[in-house]
C-alpha cells in the first residue's frame, strides 16, 4: 500500500513539472495566471522541500526536466535559452543566473562552460572575478545531474541509497578523499612524461581550458551528505578542524596520505601537488609559498620537504609527517626496537653520569643541557616569552622533551664519548653511534650521499618512538673544521659534504652529540648550529684523585707503598690515561706475580707521558 502511495506521488510530481514546463512556454499572461498554484505545491513537495527550493528555482529545474524528454538537448540548454523561458528584465536575469550558480552547487544540475582560453584574475578585485563568471556562464549549457533525475523519477534509488548511506569505517570515507585528488588531477598519462613534459602539459593546459568542477562537487556533496549521517569523528575531519584547515591544506594532506596509502610517489612531489590545489598558472605561483620553509605545514612539521639542495625545487618530494600518518589511518604506534646494521653501532648505556669524573664547570653545563631536554626549564623559558632559538618555537610546546644539538669538545680521553653514554642512561635512551671516517669515499659525491643518509636514517629508526635515541657522532672533526677555496672536484665535494651537514643538523629532531678533540679549527658557521659547546678541560688534582680510584678495582692487590695522592698531584694524565697506566702497571706485576707497587705505577706514567703527543 505504501509502495503505490509513493508510485503515484512520484508520478504526480512528475506530470506537474511537465506541466510547469508546457506552461512556461505560453504566452507571458496565462503562464502568470496558471503556474503559480503548481510551483508552490511542487515546492513542498520531495525532493524539492528537501534542498529549500523557491518558485522561481522549480521553474528552472522544471524548464531542464522538460528538454530532458525532447531531442536537441542531449547536450544541455544554453543558459541564454533558459533566461529568455524565465522572462523579465535583465536585473532578474542577473539574479536567476545566481539561481543556476546556488542549484549547481547543491549538485541539481552540472554546467558545461565553454573551452575558452582564460585571462589570468586580479585577486584584489572580486568584481571582476563575479563579472567574468557571469560572462562564462552565459556561453554555458545546462542539465539536471543523474542524481537528482533519479529522485525525480525514483529510478535512482540505488543512487540515493547510497547518498544517504552512512560511511561504515575510516577507510570508506578516506577512499571518497582520495576521490577528490583524482579528479583534480589534470590527466592521468601526465604522470608518465618526465617533469620538463609535465610542467610544459600543464602550463598548456591552465592556458587553454578551465578546470571542471561538476564530479568534483557532485563528490564533495556526497561526502557532506555521508558525514552527517556517520555517528562518529573521523580522524581527518577532527584534524582539519583542530589546525583549521585551508581547502589548500586539506588537499596536499590528502594527496600524500594518498600517496603513503596507496604506494603512490607520483603524487607526492611539489609540482604535482600545486597541479591538484591550483587552477590557475597565477595559482600554482602563489600556492607555491606553501612549500618553502615559513609555510605553515613546514612551521608546524605537519609536512616534510626533501630538497636535493637548498634551492626549493618543484621537483622536490614531500611527505607527510609519520606521526600525522598513524593518526589519519588509524594505526596503532609500534614500539619499535632499535636493531644494529652496517650503519650505526647501538649501544645499550649503562653507566650513570654520577661516576663520570669531570671538572665542576662541565658537569654543570651537562645538567643544564638535560634539564632543556626533559626538566622544566623548557617551559619556564616558555613562559617567559624567551625565543631566542627554535629550542622554543611552539611547535615543540606539548613535547615531553626537547630537540637538543651538543658540541663536546677538548683533549683527547677527557671524557667525551663516556659522558655521552650516561648523558642517554641518564635520559633512558639508546645511544647509537656512527664512525665518521665512513663519511669520505673515493668516489666523488658519496661523501654527501653519506652525510645525508645519516640523518635520514636516524630519522628511520626514530620514528614511532615515544624517547628517539640519542646519536653520536663521534670525532666528527672532519665535519667541523674551516671550509676552504675549492680547487678541485674533491674540495668542492668536500665543501658540499659540509653544507649538507649543516642544513641537516640546523633542522635536526632529536638529540645529537658531536665530538671533536680540534675545536680551534672549527668553522664558526658549526659553532652557530650548536645549542650547547661543553668544553671538557683535563681533570685537575683533585678530579685525577677520584680517576685513579674509578680505575683501580677494589680486588686489585696494592702494595704499601702505592700512594694515589702522589700519583694524581705529579703527573697530569686525562682520564683515559689513566685507565692505560692502570692496566700496564697491574701487567707489569702481574708478570712477576705480585703486587702493584710505586713503581710499577710511576714507570707506566712516565712512559704515558713520554708517549703523549698532545
Amino acid at each position: 500500500m505504501a509502495e503505490e502511495m509513493a508510485t503515484r506521488e512520484r508520478d504526480k510530481v512528475i506530470e506537474l513539472l511537465l506541466d510547469v514546463s508546457e506552461l512556461i512556454e505560453r504566452d507571458e499572461k496565462s503562464r502568470k495566471k496558471d503556474i503559480k498554484p503548481i510551483l508552490r505545491k511542487l515546492a513542498q513537495k520531495p525532493p524539492f522541500k528537501e534542498y529549500g527550493l523557491e518558485e522561481n528555482d522549480v521553474k528552472i529545474i522544471a524548464i531542464l526536466f522538460g528538454n530532458f524528454f525532447e531531442d536537441g538537448h542531449e547536450e544541455g540548454t544554453g543558459i541564454r535559452d533558459i533566461l529568455k523561458m524565465l522572462g523579465g528584465d535583465k536585473k532578474t536575469a542577473f539574479r536567476n543566473i545566481k539561481r543556476i550558480n546556488d542549484l549547481e552547487k547543491s549538485g541539481i544540475l552540472e554546467i558545461e562552460r565553454p573551452r575558452t582560453p582564460l585571462a589570468v584574475k586580479s585577486t584584489a578585485d572580486a568584481s571582476a572575478d563575479d563579472s567574468a563568471d557571469t560572462v562564462e556562464i552565459l556561453r554555458s549549457t545546462a542539465s539536471l545531474t543523474d542524481q537528482f533525475i533519479g529522485r525525480i523519477c525514483d529510478s535512482g534509488g540505488k543512487i540515493k541509497k547510497e547518498l544517504s548511506e552512512p560511511y561504515r569505517d575510516n577507510l570508506e570515507y578516506l577512499a571518497d578523499q582520495f576521490k577528490r585528488v583524482e579528479l583534480l588531477l589534470r590527466n592521468d598519462d601526465e604522470f608518465l612524461l618526465n617533469p620538463t613534459h609535465r610542467r610544459y602539459r600543464r602550463y598548456m593546459r591552465e592556458l587553454e581550458i578551465h578546470r571542471d568542477d561538476t564530479e568534483l562537487k557532485k563528490l564533495e556533496i556526497r561526502i557532506s551528505e555521508r558525514l552527517a549521517r556517520t555517528d562518529k569523528v573521523f580522524p581527518l575531519e577532527e584534524f582539519k578542524r583542530q589546525k583549521a584547515l585551508t581547502k589548500e591544506e586539506e588537499l596536499i594532506i590528502i594527496a600524500l596520505l594518498e600517496g603513503e596509502a596507496l604506494g603512490r610517489k607520483d603524487i607526492c612531489d611539489i609540482d604535482s601537488l600545486l597541479g591538484i590545489i591550483s587552477g590557475t598558472h597565477y595559482e600554482k605561483l602563489n600556492n607555491k609559498k606553501m612549500f618553502q620553509k615559513d609555510g605553515r605545514l613546514i612551521k608546524e612539521k605537519i609536512i616534510e620537504i626533501e630538497s636535493r639542495s637548498e634551492m626549493l625545487g618543484e621537483e622536490d618530494s614531500v611527505r607527510l609527517n609519520d606521526r600525522i600518518i598513524g593518526r589519519l589511518l588509524c594505526e596503532k604506534k609500534k614500539r619499535l626496537k632499535l636493531r644494529e646494521d652496517d650503519f650505526f653501532e647501538v649501544i645499550k648505556p649503562a653507566i650513570s653520569l654520577d661516576r663520570v669524573i669531570l671538572h665542576p664547570k662541565t658537569y654543570e653545563e651537562i645538567m643544564l643541557a638535560i634539564e632543556m631536554i626533559e626538566g622544566g626549564v623548557a617551559e619556564r623559558l616558555k613562559k617567559w616569552g624567551i625565543k631566542g632559538s627554535s629550542l622554543l618555537q611552539s611547535d615543540y610546546g606539548k613535547r615531553k622533551y626537547q630537540p637538543i644539538t651538543m658540541l663536546y669538545y677538548g683533549a683527547p680521553g677527557t671524557g667525551k664519548t663516556l659522558t655521552a653514554n650516561a648523558v642517554a642512561y641518564t635520559l633512558k635512551r639508546d645511544l647509537i653511534t656512527f664512525d665518521c671516517s665512513k663519511i669520505l669515499s673515493m668516489w666523488v659525491g658519496e661523501a654527501e650521499k653519506n652525510t645525508r643518509m645519516i640523518f635520514d636514517r636516524y630519522g628511520e629508526l626514530s620514528r614511532g618512538m615515544s624517547k628517539p635515541p640519542v646519536l653520536l657522532l663521534n670525532e666528527a672533526d672532519q665535519f667541523l673544521h674551516r671550509r676552504t677555496s675549492a680547487r678541485g672536484a674533491a674540495d668542492h665535494s668536500y665543501n658540499q659534504m659540509q653544507n649538507i651537514f649543516l642544513e641537516q643538523i640546523e633542522k635536526f629532531d632529536g638529540i645529537l652529540i658531536a665530538t671533536t678533540n680540534l675545536a680551534e679549527n672549527m668553522d664558526t658557521a658549526f659553532s652557530r648550529r650548536f645549542h650547547y659547546k661543553i668544553e671538557f678541560k683535563r681533570p685537575g688534582p683533585h678530579e685525577r684523585l677520584k680517576l685513579w680510584r674509578v680505575h683501580m678495582p677494589e680486588t686489585a692487590p696494592l702494595s704499601d707503598d702505592a700512594d694515589l695522592h702522589h700519583l694524581a698531584d705529579r703527573y697530569d694524565l686525562s682520564g683515559g690515561q689513566i685507565g692505560i697506566v692502570v692496566r700496564n702497571a697491574a701487567t707489569r706485576a702481574a708478570r712477576r706475580g705480585d703486587n702493584i707497587r710505586q713503581e710499577d705505577f710511576i714507570m707506566a706514567c712516565e712512559a704515558e707521558m713520554s708517549g703523549n703527543f698532545d
